[in-house]
């Protein structure tokens, strides 16, 4: 039986594939700087990023996946509001550099 996230990673690595790999290398320098800032970002920060460098929308997803999965970014928990109109004000995941990333420790 097929799973849903068997779907999901099915749909990512066909969108992965057939993403030029200058676009792939664009994307990683793209959310490499927003790593690197420290500050927690969302896709609609990079949006504009990667418009301007015609980085292809079905591909970003499973970039940004990529991303965390091989530990340059991490989600900081929190959800925000979206501002971008195509999402529909619908909550979108906040992210950080894995550098800047500190886990809550109890005491």
């Amino acid at each position: 039986m097929t799973t849903a996230e068997d779907l999901r990673d099915e749909g990512i690595a066909t969108s992965q594939a057939a993403t030029p790999e200058g676009q792939k290398l664009t994307f990683d320098t793209i959310i490499q700087l927003y790593a690197d800032s420290g500050e927690p970002f969302t896709s609609d920060s990079l949006r504009a990023d990667w418009d301007a460098a015609h980085v292809a929308e079905s591909a970003r997803g499973g970039l940004s996946r990529g991303a965390a999965t091989r530990g340059v970014i991490v989600p900081t928990g929190a959800y925000v509001q979206s501002t971008h109109p195509k999402t529909h004000a619908h909550p979108v995941r906040q992210w950080i550099g894995a550098q800047w990333h500190r886990e809550d420790v109890a005491s």
